[in-house]
């Protein structure tokens, strides 16, 4: 999921829904921190936040962002709720 500072932090808090209009801008959100680690080549939150966006946004589908090989993966993958996760729509 979408955290609201990096979720190693004390007190990091789980942004449950972020909302974005037709052109992938975000509409409605507490803002997270978007830090990339030196090592992180995936390209960190912000990557996964433009690609949701642009998916949710301009295709009108809802993105689940939450941990790879977990029951919540696997709810959103059958179009579920995930209990955990970030869903951007």
């Amino acid at each position: 999921g979408v955290y609201d500072r990096p979720p190693t932090e004390p007190g990091a808090k789980l942004i449950r829904e972020i909302l974005v209009d037709t052109k992938g801008e975000m509409v409605e959100m507490s803002g997270p921190q978007m830090t990339t680690a030196a090592h992180d080549v995936t390209g960190g939150v912000a990557n996964k936040l433009a690609t949701a966006r642009r998916v949710a946004g301009v295709l009108d589908i809802p993105v689940w962002i939450c941990e790879v090989g977990t029951d919540n993966a696997l709810a959103a993958l059958r179009g579920g709720t995930p209990a955990r996760g970030t869903v951007v729509r």
